[in-house]
């Protein structure tokens, strides 16, 4: 009998320990306040900018100021629904990476891009699919995934699927799978029905995830995602009656509400950089960079000029392990282009007139 017990005991003690490792912490490890009184407002001088792509156009149909990138070796992959471009690192066009279509190695929509570094693969998803190709544009294979995902990221030999608004995928927002296109754990539960994950998915060196109507920021740290972060807006958090709420009613409820929005969370080793937009009465009143100097543990905001929405300073795209920020976008009436900014540089002309 002793033997019975004490094999039941330790069973217990196995549960529990199983239990307290899959357990996924409630706790950020950091929470930072945003204060809009200490903005500075905004000039284009402010922008040191390093790096200077024009893209050229002339094989394939221009670019729109919303074009997203990934960067790697010295390439550059340009994306958006319907197309994905490579160019090398003066902006000259290399080869398209597939195409829209119903043929082998056609895409219907490019939802998400990812690089695969180590191997020099560049991925699609495109629903519950993922078309794979070399840095050559050569077609490699089609995977098929078990749900309809929005974007994902690979890192460390795993995949991060993101689900956005579509609840056929479950009750989470995050989704790990292995590179066999296993899914083996999920993370951050629905809380909001409209779910909108953000397109720096997978930017930074640091790879973060966030839903764009949430103020929590995760992070893929090798095969695990972090709570890393929560942001705090005093007067502008997400209105509680957005939880659990259906499309109908958070697009009625966000007429009557003042709230901000994180559209863009972008991390490397040093900086934090993000992209806040202001939101009163379901209009974008606002919109801000705020920077958090981590080694420093200071942090600084800048109010920006939005009336022309097809600057490329309205589309932060990557942030490299150097502290150069790049953007996509047009600048002095020229074609879209790709422009870095020295982020450790702005930081501290921002910080000169606060």
């Amino acid at each position: 009998m002793k033997y019975i017990l004490r094999g039941l005991f330790l069973c217990v003690i196995l549960i529990v320990f199983s239990c307290s490792m899959n357990k996924k912490t409630d706790k950020p490890e950091m929470t930072y306040i945003f204060q809009k009184e200490n903005a500075v407002e905004f000039v284009d001088s402010m922008l040191p900018i390093s790096k200077e792509i024009v893209l050229d156009t002339t094989i394939v149909a221009p670019l729109t100021n919303y074009t997203n990138i990934q960067l790697d070796r010295n390439r550059i992959f340009c994306y958006g629904l319907s197309y994905v471009y490579e160019y090398d690192k003066d902006g000259n066009f290399i080869c398209k990476i597939g195409e829209v279509g119903h043929g082998k190695g056609e895409y219907i929509q490019a939802h998400g891009v990812t690089l695969n570094k180590q191997d020099e693969v560049v991925e699609v998803l495109d629903n519950q699919e993922i078309y794979r190709y070399n840095y050559n544009g050569r077609f490699i294979s089609k995977e098929q995934i078990d749900a309809p995902f929005s974007n994902f990221v690979y890192n460390d030999g795993y995949y991060w699927f993101s689900s956005d608004n579509n609840d056929a995928c479950g009750d989470y927002t995050l989704y790990k799978y292995d590179n066999t296109y296993n899914r083996v754990d999920w993370i951050c539960e629905r809380k909001i029905y409209f779910c909108v994950g953000g397109s720096d998915f997978g930017k930074g060196t640091i790879i973060t995830y966030h839903n764009v109507f949430s103020h929590d920021i995760y992070q893929i740290v090798g095969s695990k995602a972090v709570f890393a972060y929560t942001l705090k807006f005093p007067g502008l958090e997400i209105p509680k009656s957005f939880y659990k709420a259906d499309i109908t009613t958070i697009t009625n409820e966000m007429k009557n509400n003042n709230f901000a929005l994180i559209r863009t969370f972008i991390e490397n080793e040093q900086y934090i950089f993000m992209l806040v937009h202001e939101y009163k009465s379901g209009n974008m009143e606002s919109a801000y960079y705020w920077i958090i100097d981590k080694t420093q543990q200071e942090e600084c905001i800048v109010k920006l000029d939005t009336s022309n929405d097809d600057v490329y300073y309205l589309n932060p795209q990557v942030l490299d392990k150097d502290n150069i920020l790049y953007f996509v976008g047009c600048r002095n009436n020229a074609n879209v282009g790709v422009y870095g900014v020295d982020l450790k540089l702005l930081f501290s002309k921002i910080n000169k007139k606060q």
